[in-house]
């Protein structure tokens, strides 16, 4: 199933919000906050719809 993702930007803090097709649900974190590392960005994403 489609994976589809919204993000609120692209700086530190900022949240990816991950949503599914009604009766699917995410495989993993729905929401993921950007972190600090050796240059911002979202760690973990998620995979896929189930």
């Amino acid at each position: 199933m489609h994976l589809s993702v919204r993000v609120e930007g692209t700086r530190l803090g900022h949240m990816a919000i991950f949503q599914c097709p009604i009766g699917f649900y995410v495989s993993g974190e729905a929401n993921l906050t950007c972190q600090a590392s050796d240059y911002t960005m979202f760690h973990h994403f998620t995979d896929r719809c189930l």
